[in-house]
């Protein structure tokens, strides 16, 4: 590509990543100037986006805070990160096999094509600003694809140096460990480090959790094979840092789904990592057990650790008891997801689109089921309509200075007999309660609540409460708070002008007039199974049909084979942990909808994309081994 097509690429990756920052709703110089240090980072070391842009991704979610859901601030680092790339290290697209070439034209393909049917499935009548519920669901599910193709030709230049593999292990190892600390601090804050007999289940820095998911039992299980491995290689110190840690945050996310991809995770890692050391240490025992010997033995302490957790624990030994009433539950979602299948074989080799189940749920689901749903109105002056199916509430992060404080919490808000535009008609309760809570996103504690039962459906009404902020304000580990309104289920309420302050006059709310829309306001749902059918190939089959299911398996497969391939070389152990990723990623497949998060979607993409090519590249001077043509 020509410098100035270059040139040209980098300024519109910037000028989106300026209007990014411009339009971040907390404080845009602090962005701007983390994104002008992460770029010069990789101004003077270009090859190190390849451990920050991993590690940075899931890390940086400060959507419990923005409110943002269809753009996030990895978006913003993959902007930076293809600007300064394209002028400063230049790369071609890579060079591979005709397999290689199939399996991504069938991905691309079937991204696009889910999106162009995902954007056109229709809202809920009168819109949806929840993107979850608007077409623009399907161009957040499709954005990590799109990402992880326009850093190809840069990620195939990185795993051609010398050393790629360990920059690439090096940023999972770096991603694992950024995981753990938020982790830390959310039990040390809510239950304590020590404490393993609450069912409390960790979210750390995955905000996508805000509706279920068990992305952060993903993220671990799936990082945990390139800490395991990272003790046998350059990085040992920084993985024996991380391995504790890391095995600890698989613990506390109390999850059967994550706990068995941690399982799987480990024996793969310890089995390819066996026979790559066999093939590198070329006969000799001591060379074999110096190469293998941590690996193993932090594969077997990842079994070991999960095993006696789930064995010990009252609160998991619970949760196995309870794996046939649950997998009848998961196999209701299942065949409920797919009652809204379309009949028609062009569904079927395509799919319904991206995104698009719940918007296809919310139109036929009954009143009291399916997903809730909110948007602003402007008419006469902007309100929050809130459409709710079931516990669902909408919240705003409330500062530290409310937590013990006196406050007064003061709105307008209207409760609907009906709402005749809802699909189908909605029939209110006349309810309003408001919880001033001491929360994350997934459990509430020590509360200050509320509620409000309307005089007059359909009519405005003011609302002025006395609240005291819970918590002490001299804890040393003081709770996070959140505001949070919501109806019954089958309720249509209209919320305006939300203000929560002190008796110093200091606000505590922004955006509560709704005039930026939803900025600042994010939801939170009890009722997790109707927001995703809850495995991932079905979701995969759902969305983008066969044609999306055969990429999959294709990308699956090849880089499966780039994993084989470098352990078999016997020179590093990147292969034993690309396998390890990849079977603790099958596993979790199986029991959620892991790439619903465009963050961890991100990460497992990159790591699958760079093991196709490690499966396709010969180090210099190197041979075709096989004979089959493919570089290895």
């Amino acid at each position: 590509m020509r410098l100035a097509a270059r040139v040209a690429l980098a300024g519109l990756a910037l000028a989106g990543a300026g209007v990014g920052v411009l339009a971040w709703p907390l404080v845009p110089w602090m962005l701007g100037l983390g994104l002008a240090a992460y770029g010069a980072i990789l101004w003077v070391w270009p090859i190190a986006w390849l451990v920050l842009l991993p590690a940075l991704s899931p890390l940086v979610d400060l959507s419990l805070w923005t409110g943002w859901l269809l753009v996030g601030e990895q978006d913003l680092l993959v902007l930076v990160t293809l600007a300064v790339l394209l002028v400063r290290a230049p790369a071609p697209m890579p060079t591979l096999s005709r397999a290689g070439w199939v399996v991504l034209g069938l991905m691309a393909a079937a991204t696009l094509i889910g999106l162009a049917r995902g954007l056109v499935v229709a809202e809920p009548p009168g819109g949806s600003d929840l993107v979850y519920l608007s077409a623009w669901n399907a161009l957040r599910v499709a954005k990590p694809w799109l990402e992880v193709m326009a850093l190809l030709p840069f990620l195939a230049a990185a795993l051609r140096r010398p050393g790629g593999t360990d920059w690439l292990i090096g940023g999972m190892i770096a991603l694992a460990g950024l995981i753990c600390i938020p982790v830390l601090v959310e039990r040390q804050t809510f239950t304590g480090l020590a404490s393993l007999s609450t069912d409390y289940r960790v979210m750390g820095s995955f905000a996508s959790m805000h509706v279920g998911g068990g992305h952060i039992g993903a993220a671990l299980a799936f990082t945990l094979p390139f800490v395991i491995v990272g003790l046998g290689g350059r990085l040992r110190w920084a993985a024996a840092i991380v391995l504790l840690p890391s095995l600890y945050a698989l613990a506390v996310t109390f999850a059967r789904a994550a706990y068995g991809a941690g399982l799987a995770a480990g024996l793969v890692t310890a089995a390819v990592a066996l026979v790559g050391a066999a093939r590198g240490a070329r006969g000799s025992v001591a060379a074999l057990v110096r190469r293998a010997a941590l690996p193993v033995a932090g594969a077997l302490a990842l079994m070991g650790g999960l095993a006696v957790i789930a064995l010990e624990t009252p609160s998991m030994a619970d949760r196995f008891a309870a794996l046939a009433p649950d997998l009848a539950l998961r196999e209701g979602n299942w065949r409920a997801g797919f009652d809204l299948h379309g009949a028609g074989p062009g569904f079927w080799a395509t799919g319904m689109g991206l995104g698009s189940f719940l918007r296809l749920s919310a139109a036929a689901s009954a009143p009291t089921q399916g997903p809730s749903y909110y948007r602003v109105e402007h008419a006469p002056a902007p309100f929050l309509r809130i459409v709710t199916r079931s516990q669902f509430y909408v919240g705003h992060r409330v500062g530290n200075g409310a937590i013990g404080a006196k406050l007064v919490l003061s709105l307008r808000w209207r409760a609907h007999a009906a709402d005749p535009h809802a699909m189908p008609p909605v029939t209110g309760t006349g309810r309003l309660i408001v919880d001033l809570c001491q929360k994350i996103a997934l459990y509430s504690i020590d509360c200050a609540d509320a509620t409000i039962a309307a005089a007059t459906p359909g009519a405005w009404e003011d609302v002025r409460i006395a609240l005291t902020g819970p918590g002490d304000p001299a804890a040393m580990w003081p709770k996070p708070l959140e505001l949070s309104l919501f109806s019954d289920g089958g309720s249509v309420i209209d919320i305006a002008d939300v203000s929560l302050s002190d008796e110093r006059g200091r606000e505590f709310l922004a955006n509560g007039d709704f005039s930026a829309g939803t900025q600042r306001w994010l939801i939170t749902d009890d009722h997790h199974l109707v927001w995703r059918i809850i495995d991932q190939y079905l979701t995969i089959l759902f969305e983008t049909g066969l044609l999306g299911l055969a990429g999959w398996v294709g990308l699956v497969g090849l880089a499966l084979r780039g994993a084989w391939r470098v352990a078999g070389r016997g020179q590093d152990l990147a292969g034993a942990a690309i396998a390890g990723a990849i079977a603790a990623m099958a596993v979790n497949f199986l029991f959620d909808a892991v790439l619903e998060a465009p963050r961890l979607a991100l990460v497992i993409e990159l790591v699958l994309v760079a093991a196709l090519l490690l499966g396709e590249q010969v180090p210099s001077g190197q041979a075709d081994a096989d004979g089959d043509g493919a570089v290895v």
